[in-house]
């Protein structure tokens, strides 16, 4: 029997925020078929990612490693808002690109290694406030009645 998405969607809808389910691909149907659409993400050595958006505009993102696929939900769609997906979904990769900008700007400002430093530190800084400051926003969990 193959299994579809909507059973992974399930399992990591409950599980714990961040929780990766791994499927073995003779054992699911391809994400294309499932009506999901190519994307990109972070690569971890995949060949393709998949995402397929939901109502609330969460996703499911696919890594398709060959033999098995990685998925978990992102909190916010990239194709829903790219800015507040970066901040909640990929802070890492955020908090390198506001140091990069940051030491870019303090470089062409100053054109010294210390404002380069300088720009780095306010950079990173800025970049951490933003991401802190998005995850302080989330809805709060709504208890049913």
């Amino acid at each position: 029997m193959t299994r579809a998405w909507a059973s992974v969607i399930d399992e990591l809808t409950i599980s714990d925020p961040g929780t990766v389910a791994h499927v073995p691909a003779n054992q699911i149907e391809h994400p294309l078929d499932a009506g999901m659409k190519r994307s990109v993400g972070i690569w971890k050595g995949q060949r393709v990612d998949y995402r397929w958006t939901q109502d609330d505009c969460t996703c499911l993102h696919v890594h398709d490693f060959g033999d098995h696929y990685e998925a978990h939900v992102d909190s916010v769609d990239p194709d829903c808002d790219p800015i507040l997906h970066l901040l909640r979904d990929a802070p890492v990769p955020t908090i390198a690109g506001g140091t990069a900008l940051g030491a870019l700007i303090g470089g062409l400002l100053g054109r010294s290694k210390g404002s380069v430093l300088a720009g780095a530190a306010i950079g990173a800084l800025a970049a951490t406030i933003l991401v802190w400051l998005s995850d302080q926003k989330k809805e709060p969990d709504r208890v049913s009645e």
